[in-house]
């Protein structure tokens, strides 16, 4: 049986931050929760305005909605835990 290679530990390099800028982060952060925002205030406006006894039509719009919301607050948690997680989005 071949012997198994054991390679050297390798320590990173010292992490070069001079290209981060809190402000970028900051305001990056802030125009993707604007947008999370608008859309849900756009679903809770429209799920406002809907019957409170709707119709087989009325409860799949109903239906979607709910379903919109609960993106939107999955896309918010995801966002601010994507920022918070560091101090700035990471990049692909």
């Amino acid at each position: 049986m071949p012997k198994h290679r054991h390679p050297r530990v390798r320590v990173a390099k010292a992490l070069d931050d001079h290209n981060f800028h809190p402000e970028d982060a900051l305001r990056r952060l802030h125009v993707e929760l604007m947008h999370i925002e608008a859309t849900a205030y756009a679903a809770s406006m429209a799920l406002d305005d809907l019957p409170f006894t709707p119709s087989k039509e009325g409860q799949r719009a109903q239906g979607r909605l709910f379903a919109l919301i609960t993106d939107v607050a999955e896309r918010a948690d995801r966002v601010l835990n994507e920022y918070s997680a560091d101090g700035f989005k990471k990049t692909a």
